[in-house]
């Protein structure tokens, strides 16, 4: 990142980091053009075009280093902003009631999700008896709940 001082004001540049971007995915000898997004274009880049290349690990990687971009290149946010829309994190947490026959502790479970991705998962036994099935469900959600606090705080520092 450049910065430089001026009297009015403080500019900062990323030309470095945007190069390092076209040259590590081969777009370094294409010729540049202005091209604005209109917003109205937004649910054209849903599934129709952008699924079949939300998926893989470049695409993904080119997101993630444009995110990034967007700190100090306030003109792209809302056009990045809707190619991060299939990299959104969905997580699912259950579980069951009494299942240890010994202990009849209640085994949690929970998996979180980045677009198609699984990021994060755990199964475990719950430290103390449940007295009912809702018990049980509650410190499963508490326990996923953490988690997705966690993961979106890294989210958000990677941003």
């Amino acid at each position: 990142m450049e910065v430089a001082r001026f009297s009015n004001g403080i500019h900062i540049c990323q030309r470095k980091y945007v190069l390092d971007i076209l040259k590590d995915f081969g777009y370094l000898d294409y010729k540049p053009v202005s091209t604005p997004m209109d917003y109205t274009c937004a649910s054209k880049l849903s599934r129709d075009s952008s699924t079949a290349l939300a998926y893989h690990t470049s695409y993904r990687q080119l997101v993630g280093r444009l995110l990034y971009l967007t700190n100090t290149r306030l003109d792209i946010v809302y056009a990045i902003g809707q190619l991060n829309n299939d990299l959104k994190l969905t997580g699912f947490a259950d579980a069951d009631w009494t299942t240890c026959t010994d202990t009849r502790k209640s085994i949690t479970g929970h998996c979180f999700y980045l677009g198609s991705s699984l990021i994060s998962w755990k199964s475990k036994k719950q430290s103390t008896v449940a007295r009912s099935s809702s018990e049980a469900e509650y410190r499963a959600l508490a326990l996923a709940t953490c988690q997705a606090q966690w993961i979106s705080f890294i989210m958000h520092d990677l941003r």
